[in-house]
């Protein structure tokens, strides 16, 4: 199982009920599928660092978590956290403490 997460400032598309104005997330989900059908991984942790490369590409993504699952009964995640917390070292201190 796979769940992403993803920030972005909405507040001109919450604005103007335009769907130019907002994050498509149609395209971020069938490149994240195309890449999860593709297989080019062997670890759960290398697919979820992928994704978050995948979901940040887009120019107005602040942040993005993606947690991956072998599983529903799993209790092992792995986490990676992109966007400004990769390239902001205060930001990311700001949030992790």
């Amino acid at each position: 199982m796979i769940n992403i997460e993803i920030h972005y400032p909405a507040s001109l598309s919450a604005q103007t009920d335009n769907v130019n104005d907002a994050l498509n997330y149609k395209v971020i989900t069938k490149k994240v599928i195309q890449h999860v059908e593709e297989g080019r991984f062997l670890l759960l942790e290398k697919l979820v660092a992928d994704i978050l490369e995948i979901s940040g590409e887009h120019p107005w993504v602040a942040t993005a978590k993606s947690r991956g699952t072998m599983d529903n009964q799993s209790s092992t995640q792995t986490t990676a956290l992109g966007g400004c917390f990769k390239l902001n070292p205060h930001t990311r201190a700001e949030f992790l403490g």
